[in-house]
């Protein structure tokens, strides 16, 4: 038996907190991050590594549509019928 099958009652689910246009946003934010460290704008250290870092968040997030930090806030720029998975 596994351990997530201790309570076959409760369904294990996801709940998307991050909409459509909160997705692009975070993509196109990624995006700029990686130009800006390409182009030198963002200087190469300890910076570059918090934008990559950031940037690459950023991109998981979208492509997972949930932010954990959305959950602790208790944020959600998602659609209702749109916010189970």
């Amino acid at each position: 038996m596994h351990v997530l099958d201790l309570h076959p009652e409760k369904q294990l689910y996801m709940k998307r907190n991050v909409g459509f246009a909160d997705r692009g946003v975070r993509v196109l934010l990624c995006i700029l991050f990686v130009m800006m460290i390409f182009m030198d704008i963002i200087p190469a250290g300890a910076p570059a590594l918090i934008a990559w870092l950031w940037g690459a968040c950023m991109l998981l997030t979208s492509f997972i549509s949930f932010s954990p930090c959305y959950a602790l806030l208790g944020i959600n720029s998602c659609r209702e019928d749109d916010a189970i998975v």
